[in-house]
Parts: C-alpha cells; sequence; structure tokens
C-alpha cells in the first residue's frame, strides 16, 4: 500500500520527464539545419535509415537493460545519450558526422523503446487503472506537444533566419533542455512488481518472441501502427521544404509548430474521450484513412500555402493521437514479466520496416519530396488494411 500511493508521483515525474525530453528548439528547422550542414534529401533519408539500422542492433540489450535493472535505469541512460545526441549536432558538419549521430540517437531511443511504456502501464496496474490506460498514455504523450509549443515559440520569438549562428543557440537550448531531464528521472520509483522478474535474460528473450509470434492480433495490430506511422514520419521529414516552397518564410515555421504543437496536445487529451466513443478497430481505421486523405490532398494542392497549412497539421494530429491507443491494445496482449522485452522486439520488427521501406524510397524516389510523399500514402493505405482485434472483445 505505501508503494502503491507513492507510485502516484510517477506519472507526474514521467510527465515532466516527457516534456523536457521534447523541449527541443531545433526541431521545428531541423530539415533546414541538415540542408546547411550539407545533407541533401536522400541524405537524410540515409540518416533515417542509419538510425532505424541502429535501433535493429540495439533494442534487444537494452529491452534486456529495462527488464533486468528496471525501466528507470533504462529511461536514465537514455537521458545521458540525449545530451550527447545535442553536443553531436553542435559539432557536426557533413553526412558522415549526422549518421555517427543517427546510430547515438537510435541507441538512446532503445533505452526509451519500451521501458517508458512499461514504467506507465505497470504504475497504472498495481493502482488498478488499467482501464485508464489510454487515457494515461495520451496525457503523458500529451507532454511532448506542449513541450513543442514552448519550443516551436522561442525559436519564432528569437527570430530565427536560418544563420549557423541561431542554429547553435538553438542547440545549446535544447543541450541544457536534456541536462535538466535528469534531474526529474531520478526520483521516479521502480515498481517491485517488475523488479521481482529478474530472471535469466535469455528466457525474457524467448518469452518475448512466443508473446508476439502465438498472437497474430497483436501482429496487425502493430504493423497497421507502424506503416501509418512511417508514412506520417516521411510527410513530417520533408514538410518544411514543402511550406517554404509554397512561400511560408522560415522564421514563421516556429509559429507554425507552436500551432501544431497546441493541437497535437489538445487533440491527445480529447483521444481517450473520442477512444470511449469508438471501438478500437473504427478509432484507428478512421484516423488512419484521415491521414491518408490529407497527405492525397498535399500531393495535389503543393503550392497552396493555405490549404498545406490545414492539411499537414491534420496529417500529424490524426497520427499521433492512435498512439495512446495502440499502447493500451498491445499492452493487453503482453504479460508483466517481459512487456519491456516484447516492446523492445516489436520496436526491432518497426526498425526493421523502416530500413527496407527507406532504403525502397531512398533508391527510387528521392529525386523529389512529392515522391516520398506518394509512397507516404501508399504506406498509409496499405497499414490501415490490417484488422485490429482488441483482446477484450476477442475474450467475451
Amino acid at each position: 500500500m505505501p508503494q502503491i500511493k507513492s507510485l502516484k508521483n510517477n506519472l507526474i515525474y514521467l510527465f515532466i520527464s516527457e516534456f523536457i525530453l521534447n523541449f527541443n528548439v531545433l526541431v521545428p528547422f531541423l530539415t533546414l539545419f541538415f540542408v546547411s550542414r550539407g545533407l541533401n534529401p536522400q541524405y537524410i533519408l540515409i540518416t533515417w535509415i542509419v538510425y532505424s539500422a541502429s535501433s535493429i542492433v540495439f533494442e534487444v540489450p537494452t529491452g534486456l537493460v529495462a527488464d533486468y535493472f528496471g525501466a528507470k535505469i533504462s529511461i536514465l541512460i537514455g537521458s545521458f545519450l540525449n545530451v550527447a545526441v545535442g553536443i553531436g549536432f553542435y559539432f557536426a558538419s557533413g553526412p558522415l558526422h549526422f549518421y555517427l549521430i543517427s546510430i547515438i540517437m537510435g541507441l538512446m531511443a532503445t533505452f526509451f523503446s519500451g521501458a517508458m511504456d512499461a514504467l506507465i502501464y505497470e504504475t497504472l496496474k498495481l493502482q488498478n487503472r488499467e482501464t485508464e490506460s489510454a487515457k494515461v498514455f495520451g496525457w503523458i504523450y500529451s507532454a511532448a506537444e506542449i513541450a513543442a509549443v514552448a519550443a516551436t515559440l522561442v525559436g519564432f520569438f528569437l527570430g530565427v533566419k536560418g544563420t549557423d549562428q541561431d542554429f547553435k543557440l538553438l542547440i545549446v537550448i535544447s543541450i541544457i533542455a536534456a541536462v535538466f531531464q535528469i534531474f526529474f528521472i531520478l526520483p521516479i520509483i521502480c515498481p517491485s512488481k517488475i523488479n521481482k522478474y529478474r530472471v535469466n535474460p535469455l528466457n525474457n528473450l524467448k518469452s518475448g518472441f512466443k508473446t508476439i509470434f502465438q498472437q497474430p492480433p497483436l501482429i496487425f495490430i502493430f504493423i497497421n501502427t507502424v506503416l501509418v506511422f512511417i508514412g506520417a514520419i516521411a510527410v513530417k521529414e520533408f514538410q518544411q521544404l514543402v511550406l517554404t516552397d509554397a512561400g511560408l518564410v522560415i522564421k514563421y515555421l516556429g509559429l507554425f509548430y507552436g500551432v501544431l504543437g497546441l493541437l497535437r496536445f489538445l487533440f491527445s487529451n480529447l483521444s481517450g474521450k473520442i477512444s470511449n466513443l469508438l471501438s478500437s478497430p473504427i478509432y484507428m481505421f478512421v484516423t488512419g484513412f484521415i491521414v491518408l486523405i490529407a497527405i492525397l490532398l498535399v500531393i495535389i494542392f503543393k503550392s497552396n500555402l493555405y490549404l498545406l497549412l490545414i492539411l499537414i497539421p491534420i496529417i500529424s494530429v490524426f497520427s499521433f493521437i492512435r498512439e495512446p491507443v495502440y499502447s493500451s491494445l498491445a499492452n493487453e496482449y503482453i504479460p508483466t514479466e517481459n512487456r519491456a522485452t516484447t516492446h523492445s522486439l516489436l520496436s526491432i520488427i518497426d526498425s526493421l520496416l523502416d530500413v527496407v521501406v527507406v532504403s525502397i524510397i531512398c533508391v527510387t524516389l528521392a529525386d523529389h519530396y512529392i515522391y516520398i510523399y506518394i509512397g507516404a500514402a501508399v504506406l498509409v493505405l496499405l497499414g490501415i488494411v490490417f484488422p485490429i482485434i482488441p483482446k477484450k472483445s476477442k475474450q467475451e
């Protein structure tokens, strides 16, 4: 009982940690920063491939670290690596430097991957609040959007014009934020229910594979979510170029992303209520279909700035609000004792899909970002075809 009471603060610390982790004032200008440091669209796609390949290599080891030593340790290591990534960005000056940073980013992401979800879900489980998981995941994810609003407004008020000095200032601010995040992870309490499962790591690994491959509905839920996610990320990677080519002044990118972050925050808090009104299969199909239509309209009306300022937020918001429902659906199928490892194995499959899909796009469609957007639309279409089968309905 004392531990359950103390766990209540976990969610608050995780919310604050998520906020600071995403307070990266460089992000609204990241593609422009890459271009200023010598990367073309093909090089940018290669950094994505390197990042995904790095994730594949490190996912299982870091997932085992989370299951064996605790999710808190895993998140803490990821936070230190986040500081290292910021320092790397400051000094990077060409493709090879960014590929190396992408490897570190892949390692960093794997320490967060699964550990955060496992910690949130187990905290709720010990409080008998699993039914609120979609709502709580949405609330914690919304911290990222509040951070995005704050970070982008900082860039706007600094009057960023795209010079190297502007980018360096933004990176320094982001590094300071990354250091602060560490202090909010230290007070987090790892539930003893997770800590007691310190068995042979290989047993966790075998159990994780068994959990995934003996449950086709979990695989379908995962593929549905990942394909839509990859499509939306492909749009996000080049939306700065799309908007500036359509006539948006660079300094207003900060304001645009601030408004976008606010919208994502508002919708992430509503996602729990919306998912209560619609069944999970309908919710996932409708949100994915809206993303598909919006991408197609961007391709058709790529020169219409005012329409793009509506369509791009739609893609971002509706792909984002799928995540809490996915986390809730997936966790229903994953047992406590190997939750982080199973999430890591799913992330490996995610990264493999990233490498394959982005490599194909890089070789065949990288001549112009609009071709990449066509590929993104195809991915989203394929994703929403996979059926969503909640475990509860299956049991009923």
